[in-house]
């Protein structure tokens, strides 16, 4: 994997990590183990509302968890397009190819987009209004 691609799994991994670690400073978890530690019985109406947040947090984590999976797995199934890639064309080729170009952030785009087809649609006077 190239150096980009790993520091952009580390940095998802990264982040969803903490997630995890977060997740028993997460309120509805410390609710439960307040309500429930030290007690031989709870009413069921004082801990269901407190379980059911939780199950809400555990399916979000599972969710996550499958999504980390299916984007390590696009990964691996990518380093071999990746590298073969890199033996066609090499890093200065593409260099090469990217100086005459100009790189355009998010907002240059959506102004060109809209300055294109407001050249291109004629609004009457009426409406402008």
């Amino acid at each position: 994997m190239s150096s980009v691609g790993e520091l952009a799994a580390a940095h998802v991994l990264g982040q969803h990590g903490s997630v995890a670690l977060q997740l028993f400073d997460h309120p509805p978890i410390q609710v439960n183990v307040i309500s429930v530690k030290s007690k031989a019985a709870v009413p069921t109406a004082t801990v269901f509302p407190l379980f059911k947040a939780l199950s809400k947090l555990w399916s979000g984590l599972q969710d996550e968890a499958e999504l980390l999976n299916i984007l390590n797995n696009i990964s691996i199934n990518l380093q071999p397009f990746i590298a073969s890639q890199a033996k066609i064309f090499s890093e200065a080729h593409l260099d090469g190819l990217l100086e005459s170009s100009e790189v355009k952030a998010d907002e240059q785009r959506v102004t060109t987009s809209r300055n294109q087809i407001q050249s291109k649609v004629h609004i009457p006077q009426d409406f402008k209004n």
